[in-house]
């Protein structure tokens, strides 16, 4: 609800200059205050009135009361009922601006005086614990160097044992092959020839080849000769590289891993004339 509080006097409109030039506030707000302020005393409207008075939207009046609120001339009194639960607002109209309601004063915030006690522990020393001297007798090693032999590690053998170790082993096989014994002879690994060749032009598909398929896809050895044929004139049709692979084998299973399987056609019997009836074959115009 809007209540118009009272004012000096009655029978006619008393504003001050400072109310109508207030530029705080918006035209329409000082509108909406001028035609509160022309109200008797004590004079009752709801927002809901007012807008519908007005011609305006409700969101448009509470705007307008919240710039009234802001400037001072319109303050908002919340009403409760038992338990504290808000049962209304109040919006009361004044003829001047009201300053805000001043903060009450703080309190003394001082903390009291929090010193601790004395808490100085009493002389603990502890005893002398001191251990006796325990020095070891004198236990120096004797000298225990050995000779300069001028001889090289043993366990890390140089180059030159390692050339008379060979022409060692070198000469004990010419000496077995003399006298008839298997001679070991070291040959030098050949070069890796380079692994690849191209699938023949008359391969077709061998028992190798059929066996494989049937391991990886039984489901398409119906249609394993339509495989083979896609997969002998693919391949013989690459040029360069691309036709060239190390494994023919490997080749072909993944080849038919990625086949698409082709479900088999079942064919349908005909009908034998004699099992049909007189009439339907009086009747067929087909022949």
């Amino acid at each position: 609800m809007i209540r118009r509080s009272a004012r000096p006097s009655s029978n006619y409109l008393v504003v001050a200059n400072s109310v109508v030039c207030d530029r705080r506030i918006s035209f329409a707000a000082g509108g909406l205050l001028l035609h509160l302020l022309s109200k008797p005393d004590h004079w009752e409207v709801s927002p809901s009135a007012l807008a519908k008075e007005a011609q305006e939207g409700r969101d448009k009046i509470y705007k307008l009361l919240g710039e009234l609120i802001d400037a001072g001339y319109c303050k908002r009194i919340t009403r409760r009922g038992e338990r504290g639960k808000i049962v209304g607002t109040d919006y009361e109209i004044s003829d001047t601006p009201q300053e805000a309601d001043p903060l009450p004063e703080n309190p003394d915030t001082d903390l009291p005086d929090t010193d601790l006690p004395d808490t100085d522990l009493p002389d603990t020393d502890l005893p002398d614990t001191d251990l006796p001297d325990t020095d070891l007798p004198d236990t120096d090693l004797p000298d225990t160097d050995l000779p300069d032999t001028g001889l090289p590690y043993p366990d890390l053998p140089t180059q030159e044992s390692k050339d008379t170790k060979k022409v060692t082993n070198l000469e004990n096989n010419q000496r077995e092959g003399e006298q008839g014994g298997a001679v070991a002879v070291c040959q030098e690994q050949a070069p890796r020839s380079k692994c690849g060749s191209r699938l023949p032009d008359d391969w077709q598909l061998t028992q190798e080849f059929y066996d494989e398929a049937a391991k990886v896809r039984p489901e398409v050895m119906h249609q394993i000769y339509d495989i083979a044929a896609s997969f002998g004139d693919y391949w013989k049709s690459q040029s360069g590289k691309q036709g060239v692979r190390c494994d023919w084998l490997a080749v072909w299973r993944n080849w038919v891993r990625r086949e698409r399987f082709i479900p088999p056609q079942r064919s349908v019997p005909q009908q034998r004339t004699r099992d049909r009836p007189i009439g339907e074959i009086l009747s067929d115009t087909s022949w």
